[in-house]
């Protein structure tokens, strides 16, 4: 087998993991690192990928096969050759690895900087903190880089929701008696989180055009 330290698979292992069609997904990561780091597996890493087997499907009964020769002393110099052909995909194998891949991105490897920082994100309360994350991915692969990015764009929108500020000034816009009031709120706003800044003001076009209708109508008013 590998000697690779981040691969702890074996091949009886991986046997009697694939056999048990096991849904502890605790064990699913280490075993779909395992198959990344350990060279005698990576053909059926790429099987998963491309949808052609899955691990708990009970459809999957050339799985096995797929591992490759029963040989421990595979030459990882054959691991570029091991490529199965991939079919044109079911709806129903594209859902699968629809599923997968959603799974294993919202839930990352064990021990990836991926996944520590994407747990650091989420413990973060303010948007100036969630930016500054960004400093910790500059040397990633633009893959990653990419992930890492769209959980912090999801997170921020989060902060927006709940940050105390975007209600207060909402709450105040929509509440706001006269034109001379909107005029001071736009200055807030100017001075708010960005991200929230072109809501905020939706609602002050709205809650102005309002006040200009009761302005109309108390003016055609008889007195």
């Amino acid at each position: 087998m590998s000697t690779n330290p981040n691969c702890h698979l074996t091949r009886s292992a991986a046997e009697a993991f694939i056999k048990r069609k096991s849904h502890d997904y605790g064990e699913l990561r280490v075993f779909v690192k395992s198959l990344y780091w350990c060279d005698e597996f990576k053909n059926l890493l790429n099987a998963i990928i491309n949808g052609e087997v899955g691990l708990t499907s009970k459809e999957d009964d050339n799985i096995l096969s797929v591992l490759g020769p029963s040989d421990s002393k595979v030459d990882s110099e054959t691991e570029t050759t091991s490529v199965v052909k991939t079919p044109k995909k079911s709806k129903k194998v594209e859902t699968k690895v629809e599923n997968w891949t959603r799974y294993h991105n919202g839930k990352p490897v064990e021990f990836s900087p991926l996944s520590e920082l994407t747990e650091k994100l989420k413990k973060t309360k303010t948007a100036d903190d969630a930016n500054s994350l960004i400093e910790e991915i500059k040397d990633w692969a633009t893959e990653d880089q990419s992930l890492f990015k769209t959980e912090l764009t999801k997170h921020l929108v989060i902060i927006a929701g709940h940050s105390k500020e975007n209600i207060s000034i909402g709450e105040k816009i929509r509440q706001a008696k006269d034109l001379t009031t909107l005029d001071a709120l736009e200055i807030d706003i100017s001075e708010a989180d960005e991200r929230i800044q072109e809501r905020l003001m939706e609602l002050v076009v709205k809650r102005r055009k309002e006040l200009e209708v009761e302005g109309n109508f108390l003016l055609e008013s008889p007195q």
